[in-house]
């Protein structure tokens, strides 16, 4: 199921009709899910189109030493929180979790009714970067 099908057929127990998620009303929206790096004139790190969310400060500055992320000069991290990374999925934002943050975003996305995604990462090779991808779709 893709994250906007999920968004737009979430329902109350108290109603028959699917609704919009209604941010503001989000639960635990202000929990830190983990951290990402952005550059001065807002370049954000991602893997491919997905901003990488990772699980830990020490990670995410792990991630910001491999070759790929050398191109641009200074990075800033900065924690993020459930009710940002959820704006920025509805606004068509497109995230990559590591092993440590997904699991408190699915944690949340479970609080809210949303909790028909997957709850494991599936391993990768060892000695690679494995994020989970989660997003809305274009299709």
């Amino acid at each position: 199921m893709e994250f906007n099908d999920a968004i737009e057929t979430h329902q109350d127990q108290d109603e028959s009709k699917p609704r919009m998620l209604d941010i503001d009303r989000l639960k635990e929206k202000s929990r830190v899910i983990g951290y990402f790096a952005y550059t001065e004139d807002g370049h954000v790190l991602c893997d491919g189109d997905a901003c990488i969310i990772a699980g830990s400060e020490e990670s995410m500055k792990s991630y910001l030493e491999e070759p790929s992320a050398s191109r641009v000069k200074k990075f800033t991290v900065r924690k993020t929180r459930f009710g940002e990374i959820i704006d920025g999925i509805v606004q068509g934002g497109i995230y990559a979790f590591d092993s440590e943050a997904y699991p408190r975003f699915f944690q949340y996305l479970k609080v809210n009714g949303l909790s028909d995604f997957p709850s494991d990462i599936p391993s990768g090779p060892e000695g690679t970067n494995h994020f989970v991808r989660f997003g809305r779709s274009d299709n």
